[in-house]
């Protein structure tokens, strides 16, 4: 998978599960995840932040967000190297 490719080049995995129709995922992706401060902090810690878009109710995405007893967006899942994948809420 993408996760596991980039852990193998050495970074760590911001996921963010997001759709255009979820108005909590544009805010959050415009006054946190896509500010130049964020971008600069996962930039120095070595995050890879992978977008994952949920918008036409992809089957895949659905089996994703079940795999962590969600049934909706937004979903943030941050996968340290070597280590297990932390919700954040």
């Amino acid at each position: 998978s993408g996760i596991t490719n980039l852990q193998q080049e050495g970074y760590n995995v911001f996921v963010d599960v997001t759709a255009a129709w979820c108005i909590t995922c544009q805010v959050n992706e415009r006054t946190v995840l896509y500010t130049d401060s964020v971008k600069d902090f996962f930039k120095q810690k070595n995050i890879k932040l992978l977008t994952v878009d949920w918008t036409n109710n992809d089957p895949a995405i659905t089996t994703y967000l079940q795999s962590f007893k969600r049934s909706g967006v937004p979903l943030y899942v941050y996968y340290p190297i070597n280590q297990d994948p932390i919700i954040l809420y």
